[in-house]
């Protein structure tokens, strides 16, 4: 996340724990997170359905928390710490997300991911790289 975005989203991080502290639960660093992030002029959208198929029949949907001008997606944690697990969460929410349309190949290279932990006394914000491609 060494982009612009990168920068923003981690100003946007820090300024709602330094405001909201540690210790309170997802849903209320997801709204002060997304608020923050609108006011820097940025678009996000909060929990986007994503379908999930196996051989080509719907099996289900996941909801990333944040997805930041439709190329950064970002999973957020209240706990202790980042592990394994937040991650692959994360790396999957890149793999099924659907692919830019046509004329977009801005987009194509640069879907990525982080997964926020907005620990009790620390925030931490780990990069996520997407996954290979899908085959569907």
């Amino acid at each position: 996340m060494d982009t612009e975005l990168g920068t923003i989203v981690r100003n946007a991080v820090s300024d709602v724990h330094a405001a909201l502290g540690g210790g309170l639960g997802e849903p209320l660093y997801q709204n002060a997170l997304a608020i923050a992030l609108r006011q820097r002029g940025r678009v996000v959208e909060t929990e986007v359905v994503v379908p999930i198929a196996y051989k080509g029949v719907y099996v289900g949907f996941v909801r990333p928390d944040l997805v930041i001008d439709r190329e950064l997606v970002l999973e957020l944690k209240a706990t202790t710490k980042i592990v394994e697990a937040h991650v692959a969460q994360t790396r999957a929410y890149l793999r099924w997300l659907p692919p830019p349309p046509p004329g977009h190949e801005r987009l194509a290279s640069v879907l990525r991911g982080a997964v926020v932990n907005f620990g009790r006394d620390v925030v931490e914000v780990l990069p996520v790289e997407a996954p290979p491609t899908r085959v569907d």
